[in-house]
């Protein structure tokens, strides 16, 4: 007998596809919005995490929401990803910055399916855009002009213009600067004073391997002892000791202790 002939086998046959349909139907049912996917990235994922971490993930998915409306993930195609990509080359964003967006977005909506253990795609995956586009080489300054800087720096002899030699001498980040504690300036009695840049409550860093030591050399023990002064006088320390867990104090240590 041919399979076709079978009693009953185009009911099985009807039986399979309803049932296909059925579970197709309530995944989309049960399916979240973009909204709900942002906010369960951001409670399991932005624990932690500075501010920015929300404020650019929110920021690239209302930039969707506003082109394509908060839709449930399922309902979400190629087109809409494709319009999103021309929308962001539309405004004038370099290619490094498109590749930010997509991936915030990739990363919500891949959260979102794995935690919900949902069998959709993300057509937000592999769109295609010239990531060099407007992009910028940075070229390094040059010795001449940093050098000419810090003899400035050296000659005005204030607090904005320590800040900036600082900068000059270590190349860390200008908020690293600013935040640091004069703790974190230590063998400065020795012939490679260095500079600790650590998380601090009022200051994070950019990423866990941004903790590091900075080696540098000061002109005299004394202009060091000048800035830290100054960190006092303009009422840093009043501000930091009730959120710090014991006082603070100046720890100088040598060279073969780091």
């Amino acid at each position: 007998m041919a399979k076709s002939d079978v009693i009953g086998m185009s009911l099985v046959r009807d039986s399979s596809k309803s049932s296909q349909e059925v579970a197709s139907n309530q995944s989309q049912t049960n399916c979240p919005s973009l909204l709900d996917a942002l906010e369960v990235y951001l409670k399991q994922k932005g624990k932690g995490r500075p501010k920015t971490f929300r404020v650019a993930a929110r920021r690239t998915c209302n930039y969707l929401i506003g082109l394509s409306g908060n839709k449930p993930l399922s309902h979400y195609t190629r087109q809409d990803a494709l319009q999103f990509r021309d929308w962001l080359v539309a405004r004038g964003l370099t290619g490094s910055s498109i590749t930010r967006n997509f991936s915030y977005l990739k990363a919500v909506i891949n959260f979102a399916l794995s935690e919900y253990a949902l069998d959709i795609r993300n057509p937000f995956v592999g769109i295609y855009h010239d990531r060099s586009a407007g992009v910028l080489v940075r070229k390094p300054i040059p010795m001449e002009a940093i050098k000419n800087v810090q003899s400035e720096c050296h000659a005005i002899d204030d607090d904005m213009r320590w800040l900036i030699a600082l900068i000059s001498d270590t190349g860390m980040r200008l908020a690293e600067g600013a935040g640091l504690l004069k703790e974190d300036f230590a063998g400065l009695d020795t012939d490679l004073p260095y500079v600790r840049v650590t998380k601090h409550p009022w200051r994070n860093l950019k990423t866990s391997s941004s903790e590091l030591y900075l080696y540098e050399r000061w002109d005299s023990k004394e202009d060091h002892q000048a800035y830290l002064q100054y960190r006092g006088e303009t009422g840093l320390l009043d501000v930091l000791e009730p959120i710090l867990s014991e006082p603070l104090g100046l720890t100088y240590s040598n060279f073969s202790e780091v």
